[in-house]
């Protein structure tokens, strides 16, 4: 059985926020500004879930990776099965990570479909 200890306790140390998938000129210009922030990414996981990761630790993680609140931690918390968790899973538990504006401009030029130009834009 895997544990937290493996994954350096990952599910406290961020939080995803799921999106639409971006297909328009405006909704990729949004992820450009998106990942110009620190400690932000944006994946596509592998359930092909777009998401916004923010990189932060939990208020409550203490410095020896403990719940200092483990008694009463939210139900999201009690929920999570650390062999299910993504980092512990098998396989890359990303599909496709962007840090960086030159990644999102990299990921764009090499997958032209991504941008969906049949779509009506504003500009």
């Amino acid at each position: 059985m895997k544990t937290c200890e493996e994954c350096g306790q990952h599910c406290c140390r961020s939080v995803m926020v799921e999106i639409d998938k971006p297909e328009t000129k405006e909704e990729w210009d949004e992820i450009r500004w998106k990942v110009s922030h620190k400690n932000v990414n944006v994946v596509l996981d592998n359930d092909d879930d777009w998401c916004v990761e923010f990189l932060t630790d939990c208020e409550h993680l203490g410095e020896g990776g403990q719940c200092d609140i483990y008694d009463r931690r939210p139900q999201i918390c009690r929920e999570h099965e650390p062999e299910t968790c993504v980092i512990n899973g098998e396989g890359n538990y990303y599909q496709i990570i962007l840090k960086t504006i030159e990644d999102v401009e990299e990921y764009l030029l090499n997958n032209p479909d991504a941008l969906n130009n049949n779509v009506q834009t504003d500009i």
